[in-house]
């Protein structure tokens, strides 16, 4: 699963058409795929001070994921997990299966854990662009999976998206520990 580096302002892949770096917001591309699976938008809930984390996994060739923890959420904390039928590569279709489960308070410490541990809120937003010299640099996966993990907590709202992790990557023991939450047997795991 090679990566190359080419320039992506106006969805064109070339050398051409350079745009700035955007701050840290949410990624637009990612937008759509929630909106399709019924996923609220977390950036616009950081205010609320509801501790919530998300995991996406589109996968080329597998059915499209979204796994929800909420673990300040009112009464229990809890784990919803939607599985997708795809029409194509990323691309959710209709809802294949949906569960919601309360999660014990030794599965939110574990995941707690994870999140200091790889130091979620100090990653960089995406490994998908890059900045250099000020020019937006996206990084392209083939046939891999796309990993985007959001938070929100304290008042803020952090993203990252990284294509094709290595299982050394510190998304790969974040995205583990959110399958892990489902208790489902979603496989391959790329």
């Amino acid at each position: 699963m090679a990566s190359v580096w080419v320039c992506c302002a106006s969805g064109v892949l070339a050398e051409t058409d350079p745009k700035p770096c955007p701050p840290n917001k949410p990624l637009t591309w990612h937008i759509a795929a929630l909106t399709t699976m019924g996923e609220p938008l977390l950036s616009e809930e950081a205010a609320d001070g509801v501790e919530t984390f998300r995991f996406l996994w589109l996968r080329s060739f597998h059915e499209p994921v979204v796994v929800r923890a909420e673990l300040g959420s009112p009464g229990a904390p809890r784990v919803t997990t939607k599985v997708f039928n795809a029409e194509g590569k990323y691309l959710p279709s209709n809802i294949r299966s949906i569960s919601t489960r309360n999660l014990s308070r030794r599965e939110v410490r574990r995941l707690r854990r994870v999140v200091d541990r790889v130091g979620f809120w100090q990653l960089p937003t995406d490994r998908w662009v890059h900045c250099v010299d000020g020019v937006e640099r996206l990084v392209v996966c083939s046939d891999g999976a796309s990993w985007v993990i959001e938070g929100v907590g304290n008042r803020r709202y952090h993203v990252i998206s990284w294509p094709c992790p290595e299982k050394s990557e510190a998304v790969w023991a974040l995205g583990k520990a959110f399958l892990r939450l489902t208790r489902m047997r979603l496989e391959p795991i790329y």
